[in-house]
């Protein structure tokens, strides 16, 4: 079998992502329920040099953590 070179092909976007980091603006923030904190953490790394803070709550019930975008 022989491989063939193809020039031209547009490289595939980036796999989506569940967290909205990539439109927030300063001060802009959203509520995760807790058991996707640890997946949060690691994504917000990935936006650099965007910085993000999260805070452990409790909204309507749920315990969660609130990511905010300060940078």
């Amino acid at each position: 079998m022989e491989l063939v070179i193809e020039k031209g092909l547009p490289t595939p976007n980036k796999r989506l992502t569940r967290y909205p980091f990539a439109g927030m603006e300063v001060g802009d923030s959203f509520f995760a329920p807790l058991t996707l904190a640890a997946s949060i953490l690691t994504s917000a790394r990935r936006h650099h040099p965007k910085r993000f803070t999260t805070r452990s709550v409790v909204e309507n019930g749920v315990r969660g953590v609130r990511v905010w975008r300060y940078e």
